[in-house]
């Protein structure tokens, strides 16, 4: 795949090819030229494979191969295709990485078979930080890294749902290679279960919502590298406001994550995977459901609370997150296990200092922020946690203009904090290759005066005196 355009979910900036975006400034007679059509193009032909190999996908093993051992054989071709167009050599790593886990995996199994999960997973992490320090080639890691991480997340749930019996027994090495190599998740995620792979081959319903979805998605896709990479530096320049300017090159960087996004919901949806509402002992239609969501833009853009960032940041990411590394710590410490889940997220997006920070530091921030509307809610009746109460079910006093007050600052404390963060990821396409010092991450904060730590450290303390 063009490397303009790859990103491991939220760690990577896209350009046109022109050049760096800190030096690129569209005027607004010749964006069209300079940048709308070159991206428009090259998007349209990624976009054109990604939706051609998984209708494929999805026409063999829905609709003419009932065998299933051939549908993982199909799944397996195609997701390999998917990946020589997109990573060209670097594909041995992954190869590497399947052939390599599922023969832990299998030894496990005839030595420990419900005692897996961990030990998998600490394989699995380690090899993807060894090969990461070992590959001297930063551009073709950067290629890799979110296919990788993917590689590496289903392997590891797959793990722990044996331990669990989830997934009745480890699966034969055929189906194994086609839920890894799942064409419709292997190259921009996201992350499924097992289960969830073998569903697909169950639904074979054909419908024009079917269309619609894929069109709407491929659309919304494409809107948001333009918003990324045309408009955003055309309409704010550098010679503004400096929190201005943050607010943009964080808005830059949601942007081409949305991207990400919804080429992700494009090629999940044309695979055939939907998503079944949570509530699964109600019955539900396939004509109802929506097809397969990643991400939610306004719950992001327009949040109650950082948590609500977190969890409509990336779904599934969430949900795996949540299920393997939160719930399994827990039970020994809320806070231990807030700051795990963060921390293996920073290791699953690699060696990346910078990230790290943002990661950690979100971590920490969603801590607090949980706490203290908890304690207000509490103290108050008021209904300011996080995600606001079910209707019926919610006995605080909801109508106050206190209570409004409340959310409000909390709202526009939540823009303030992305925008901080995110100003991070500002930077010159080479530079997002090479990675990032600790140097250059401190140096970004301390030019808004490392305002957003300061802005939590007054709200820890806010919250330990009331």
């Amino acid at each position: 795949m063009d490397d303009d355009y790859y990103d491991d979910y939220f760690d990577d900036y896209y350009t046109d090819g022109i050049g760096d975006l800190e030096m690129f400034e569209p005027r607004f007679e010749n964006i069209w030229y300079d940048c709308i059509w070159p991206t428009l193009t090259q998007i349209s032909i990624l976009a054109l494979k990604f939706i051609t190999v998984n209708f494929l996908f999805r026409i063999l093993t829905q609709t003419f191969i009932r065998n299933k051992i051939w549908s993982h054989l199909v799944s397996t071709v195609c997701g390999a295709v998917l990946i020589f167009l997109t990573v060209e050599t670097g594909f041995i790593y992954i190869y590497g990485l399947v052939i390599l886990s599922y023969g832990m995996m299998w030894l496990l199994h005839k030595i420990r078979p419900r005692r897996m999960g961990f030990v998998i997973s600490c394989f699995v992490l380690g090899v993807l930080l060894s090969c990461e320090y070992m590959e001297k080639d930063k551009r073709l890691w950067h290629q890799l890294r979110g296919c990788l991480m993917i590689v590496v997340m289903k392997i590891i749930s797959l793990a722990f749902d044996i331990d669990a019996t989830k997934t009745k027994d480890l699966p034969r090495i055929v189906p194994f290679m086609g839920y890894v190599l799942c064409p419709a998740s292997v190259i921009f995620g996201p992350w499924h279960s097992f289960n969830d792979y073998t569903g697909i081959f169950e639904t074979s319903k054909w419908n024009l919502k079917y269309v619609f979805h894929i069109f709407c998605n491929t659309t919304l896709a494409i809107t948001f590298l333009l918003v990324s990479n045309c408009f955003i530096y055309g309409i704010i320049s550098d010679n503004t406001w400096k929190w201005v300017i943050a607010y943009r090159d964080a808005l830059a960087f949601r942007s081409s994550h949305y991207f990400v996004s919804f080429m992700s919901q494009m090629s999940m949806t044309t695979a055939g995977f939907i998503t079944v509402p949570s509530d699964t002992s109600s019955k539900y239609s396939y004509n109802n459901l929506i097809g397969y969501e990643v991400t939610k833009p306004h719950k992001i853009e327009f949040p109650r609370s950082l948590l609500q960032v977190v969890v409509g940041w990336n779904i599934p990411m969430h949900n795996w997150l949540k299920q393997y590394v939160f719930r399994v710590i827990k039970p020994h410490s809320t806070f231990l296990a807030v700051f795990s889940t963060y921390l293996i997220s920073s290791i699953l997006h690699g060696l990346n200092l910078q990230l790290s920070a943002v990661l950690l530091s979100l971590g920490l921030y969603t801590y607090v922020e949980y706490k203290l509307r908890q304690k207000l809610s509490t103290i108050y009746n008021s209904c300011t946690l996080p995600n606001k109460c079910k209707p019926g079910m919610c006995n605080h006093d909801t109508k106050s203009h206190f209570n409004t007050f409340l959310n409000a600052l909390f709202a526009l404390l939540t823009v303030f904090h992305l925008a901080y963060l995110g100003v991070m990821f500002e930077a010159a396409f080479h530079i997002q290759e090479q990675g990032y010092s600790l140097t250059h991450a401190l140096e970004k904060w301390s030019k808004l005066d490392f305002a957003s730590h300061w802005t939590i450290l007054i709200s820890y303390l806010f919250y330990l005196v009331i």
